[in-house]
């Protein structure tokens, strides 16, 4: 039993660690608007205003994967409550990105008003705004994130099953 207790704070302190990876991380890429009620993002033209939640769950899921896969790495996924955490995590990570893209895209193209009108355009010729340059960029980018998380969960069951 006391090694199942030391083993869980030995993980709630690496949970720590990766919080304050985090933290650090985000002060150093956003300064103090990191902690604050909003966070303004400036690409080229377009200025973007986000919630900071919606960009700290996913940093911090994807600070516990990076620095849980490069642990156990060296431990060779040997020990079972460090790879559940690894895989839980991965798998939120997954989802919580897949919901990121959603409030993305959806704030991108939600509220703009086309000019010409759209009844002036002939059928058919309706412009595609999921074409925006910034809307490709950020979607793909965190497409591109979803599938390297997705490959290092195969390589964690399929390095596992093999011990």
């Amino acid at each position: 039993m006391q090694k199942v207790s030391r083993q869980f704070f030995i993980e709630l302190l690496w949970l720590a660690i990766s919080l304050a990876l985090t933290i650090l991380l985000g002060l150093f890429f956003f300064g103090q608007t990191f902690l604050g009620d909003k966070l303004d993002i400036h690409f080229r033209d377009t200025y973007f205003v986000i919630a900071p939640r919606q960009i700290w769950l996913p940093v911090f899921f994807m600070m516990i994967c990076i620095v849980y896969f490069i642990k156990e790495f060296r431990n060779s996924f040997r020990r079972t409550i460090p790879n559940g955490i690894l895989i839980t995590v991965c798998l939120a990570l997954i989802i919580t990105l897949t919901f990121l893209i959603r409030d993305f895209s959806h704030s991108v193209t939600g509220g703009w008003t086309l000019y010409p009108p759209l009844s002036a355009l002939e059928p058919g010729k309706a412009p595609e705004l999921t074409h925006y340059p910034v809307t490709r960029l950020v979607t793909n980018f965190l497409i591109a994130i979803q599938i390297g998380i997705s490959i290092m969960l195969l390589f964690v069951y399929h390095w596992g099953k093999k011990k």
